[in-house]
């Protein structure tokens, strides 16, 4: 085909002024046509050249190819790409990445806290700039935060109430002890 033909060419000169377009066009029609391979050399490319659309796409590229392999490597770099893209105020970056960071599992509590509080801010900013899928993942969290607390306060009533009911219990037996004492 001539289009990719002259699209190659101009990918293959750095210096030229079309360099991070023509490799962003080549990587999607490679991922296309199914050559992951290429299509990853092109979007790397035109990523480093700091083209926004090319990072999300490489993020959600080593995201299916993570999920296909479970290769760490490439769940770091979706990470580092969605992250990169999403502080070029990418809308969809910043879904992504906002996902990201709240499936990502961490043993250590307090830094899983900071990974979801992480990934909220992305996920409203995104939300912010009218990304309707980021406002029903914000919204749903809200809902399962707001359950998990609800059922958190009421176990807690609940042992209040039963401590309060023990104690009343134990008041009664002591006065019942006193009462026989006398």
């Amino acid at each position: 085909d001539n289009g990719i033909k002259i699209l190659s060419e101009i990918a293959e000169k750095k210096d030229s002024r079309c360099y991070d377009k023509a490799n962003y066009r080549l990587g999607k029609y490679y991922e296309d046509i199914g050559n992951s391979e290429k299509a990853e050399v092109h979007l790397l490319r035109s990523a480093e050249d700091n083209n926004v659309y090319a990072m999300y796409k490489l993020g959600k590229a080593y995201l299916k190819k993570n999920k296909e392999t479970s290769n760490k490597d490439d769940l770091k770099k979706a990470e580092r790409w969605l992250k990169k893209a999403a502080d070029f105020d990418d809308p969809y970056a910043q879904c992504s990445y906002g996902m990201l960071c709240f499936k990502k599992k961490k043993t250590q509590n307090n830094k899983k806290t900071e990974r979801r509080d992480k990934g909220l801010y992305y996920l409203e900013k995104s939300a912010a700039k009218g990304n309707e899928f980021a406002k029903m993942i914000i919204q749903t969290t809200v809902n399962r935060e707001e359950a998990r607390l609800r059922k958190q306060n009421n176990k807690r009533k609940f042992r209040s109430f039963s401590a309060q009911q023990a104690l009343v219990r134990s008041k009664r037996a002591m006065n019942v002890c006193w009462h026989s004492v006398k």
